[in-house]
């Protein structure tokens, strides 16, 4: 996963865990405001509800952070089950995030003819998935 992701899911995780906050008050109000509950009552219901709720979202981000290691796991038994050139195919793919069959050969001083047989190998053991992008000289790289 990149870091964007993550970002981006933990500012999601974020304003979801506000938006519960504001909708438990809210309720525990209306509740209040119908007569059904004293103040105490009202700031103890709003309490259990927002401790409900945040003992909910802690076993979602502990069963988010075992998919992350999951993947990251996934990645690592790739990576050791490689020759040593296919990992550095791999590698060089991973900074760019396309396959450019020039700077790739050019880099490991192979022939584009020995880098599509390692890419095809990748392929056929189920590692990555090409997919080739419209009107350009470059694959595009899928992990399974």
């Amino acid at each position: 996963m990149r870091a964007e992701k993550i970002v981006s899911l933990v500012i999601i995780n974020l304003i979801i865990i506000i938006a519960i906050i504001v909708t438990a008050s809210a309720v525990s109000f209306l509740i209040y405001n119908s007569g059904f509950l004293s103040a105490n009552a009202y700031w103890g219901l709003s309490s259990i509800m927002i401790a409900l709720i945040s003992i909910a979202y802690e076993l979602r981000s502990k069963a988010f952070q075992k998919s992350v290691l999951d993947f990251q796991k996934s990645i690592v038994s790739v990576a050791a089950s490689l020759t040593g050139e296919q990992h550095d195919i791999l590698r060089i793919i991973a900074k760019s995030g396309k396959i450019e069959f020039d700077k790739i050969a050019e880099k490991l001083n192979i022939e584009k003819s020995e880098l599509n047989i390692y890419l095809d190998g990748l392929e056929n053991r189920g590692f990555i998935k090409l997919r080739k992008e419209k009107n350009k000289k470059y694959y595009s790289l899928e992990l399974k």
